[in-house]
């Protein structure tokens, strides 16, 4: 067990034995539940021999076992009469001996840097210490030790590693934290390394062309790094450099906010678009009838913007009406309880202006809370992919691109309403999935928006994790993925899925009407599933000869999957 959990346990039997103790004072005893309660004292205390370390459990082993004993005698009525003043003074003692315990826990039990467990390391033949939960070794803690001091999650796209001494622990971080950078497992006696690349390993090696740096830990081991320079510092970060004349001369770009009810934050997220290092900014802003101060903070800065609207009733988001103000050339959303870093505008207009390929250009996000502290979530912490790959992503995952980190081509902004555009949790996610059947898309691998996550005086905002979030998002995953794949060209539904295809050669209009049943089906989410058996229901009079014949799927096969998926499934633990 973790750390956490242990403690939790410890606190939880603290806890109920100090109850007890009190329920055992002399004039407030009840006998009958004392007795009941001593009993569950001696099976808790019997659990914890499972539960706490064994090098800490050795300590209080004897005594512990002596406890258990008493506790077991004194469950009856009669004992716990004759005895009620020795277990009272023993269990004072097994609760303090508890408290010893928690605070030893600190002594034995180490983080891991690479997954975050918190608990006691194991040991492997060779004395080494091995994390239980990603297995990684000394070594490998080490080297992400040393990544993180060389500000790696800050390395620009393409910087290539080589490791010599892989273990996959460490292929996964890189993948989470670090997915711009190329990560290679490497072989002494076959590098292909370019400018640039450092190599590391666990062990001293000489490679030609490159200069070795011993990064030597207490432990007793130390990480190799090679690199072309003889003296390093070792600072991966990414030193971008602006276009300072783009910034002043670059093209118009508008920028769109909604406000409602954000007092708190708005004042934050408006500075944070005017202080821009790019200056030829289309401030667009409304006040969505908000109830609080919203409105009276817009006004302080009126001089900054385009245009400002104040609407008397609430809209449930105004953007889809500012745009129709929107003459830049490119539009950006930017929500009002967010905020940007000063380049953030500068960085996506010099990529978009070099590829005019590219129609939106968004950015690395981290959350915040309401204090601006930065929240352990790496969702928008993503590597750049293909069209088809990111449909694929979409269709695996869900989404992972933030929408108010965008920078978009202003004729994709008046394009068709997408589906899903009236949904209140998925909205973007579905505009993601129409905009990459028409477009190529970029992230820029920096963090350049802080998206709050909060929930105050009961009111959650749609990114907070809650229960009715994930129920929303099930719902309008149902609605409108089936309408996707309806919808969906051919030949880009063949080249991005057919590795799911049941029926590799799927060619025709009535077998590709049938993979997109089978796919809505099988997709991960009940809601999803159940948008299958109308879709089916629809195409059937079409593709009954073509399940029957080509796929060996009837009527029978069906029914058994209305009554096995879906939301018959779904809902199987209330019926």
């Amino acid at each position: 067990m973790e750390k956490n959990e242990i403690t939790n346990v410890l606190i939880k039997v603290i806890g109920f034995c100090n109850d007890t103790f009190h329920m055992l004072r002399p004039g407030n005893i009840v006998w009958q539940e004392a007795t009941v309660r001593v009993g569950k004292i001696a099976t808790l205390a019997e659990k914890l021999e499972g539960i706490i370390p064994v090098k800490i459990y050795v300590m209080y082993k004897e005594f512990f076992h002596s406890f258990i004993q008493l506790s077991n005698k004194c469950a009856n009525l009669m004992e716990l009469q004759k005895n009620i003043d020795v277990y009272r003074e023993s269990m004072q003692l097994f609760v303090e001996c508890l408290g010893e315990i928690s605070k030893s826990l600190d002594d034995i039990y180490e983080v891991c840097i690479c997954c975050g467990y918190e608990g006691e390391f194991a040991e492997d033949e060779n004395g080494e210490t091995i994390c239980p939960n990603c297995m990684s070794t000394a070594f490998d803690r080490g080297l992400i030790h040393f990544l993180l001091s060389a500000n790696i999650k800050e390395a620009k796209e393409g910087f290539r590693m080589v490791n010599l001494s892989h273990h996959e622990c460490v292929k996964n971080w890189m993948s989470c934290y670090c997915p711009q950078v190329e990560y290679v497992i490497g072989d002494a006696n076959n590098i292909v390394a370019v400018e640039g690349d450092i190599i590391v390993s666990s062990e001293l090696i000489e490679i030609d062309g490159f200069c070795t740096h011993q990064i030597a830990y207490e432990e007793g081991f130390s990480v190799y790094v090679l690199s072309r320079k003889e003296e390093e510092t070792f600072d991966f970060s990414w030193n971008c450099e602006i276009d300072m004349e783009l910034c002043q001369e670059g093209p118009l770009v508008s920028v769109l906010m909604s406000c409602y009810n954000h007092e708190q934050f708005v004042e934050e997220a408006i500075l944070s678009v005017i202080n821009q290092s790019y200056k030829n900014i289309e401030f667009i802003i409304s006040d969505d009838a908000s109830p609080d101060n919203t409105a009276t903070i817009i006004k302080k800065y009126e001089n900054h913007y385009a245009k400002c609207i104040y609407f008397k009733e609430n809209g449930g988001g105004r953007t889809n009406e500012l745009k129709k103000y929107a003459t830049g050339k490119y539009i950006a959303i930017m929500h009002s309880d967010d905020l940007w870093h000063k380049d953030k505008l500068a960085l996506q207009v010099e990529y978009m202006e070099k590829h005019p390929e590219c129609g939106s250009c968004l950015s690395w996000c981290k959350y915040i809370d309401v204090n601006n502290n930065l929240l352990e979530d790496n969702l928008f912490i993503q590597p750049n992919r293909s069209q088809d790959e990111w449909m694929r992503f979409f269709w695996e995952e869900g989404n992972a691109l933030c929408n108010p980190s965008s920078l978009t081509r202003i004729e994709y902004f008046y394009d068709r309403d997408w589906i899903g555009i009236t949904g209140r949790q998925l909205p973007d996610y579905f505009k993601w999935i129409d905009f990459v059947q028409k477009s190529k898309l970029h992230i820029i691998t920096k963090e350049l928006i802080y998206m709050r996550r909060y929930k105050l005086e009961g009111v959650e905002n749609t990114s907070i994790e809650s229960n009715r979030n994930t129920f929303n998002s099930h719902i309008e995953m149902g609605a409108n993925w089936v309408l996707c794949l309806k919808n969906m060209d051919d030949e880009f539904f063949k080249f991005t899925f057919s590795r799911y295809f049941k029926n590799e050669k799927a060619s025709s209009k009535e077998e590709l009407i049938c993979e997109k049943y089978f796919m809505l089906l099988n997709h991960a989410s009940p809601f999803v599933q159940n948008s299958a058996f109308m879709f089916y229901n629809e195409y059937y009079a079409t593709i009954k000869d073509c399940m029957r014949d080509i796929y060996n799927y009837k009527l029978p096969d069906y029914r058994n999957h209305v009554r096995t998926k879906g939301l018959m499934d779904f809902f199987k633990n209330y019926i």
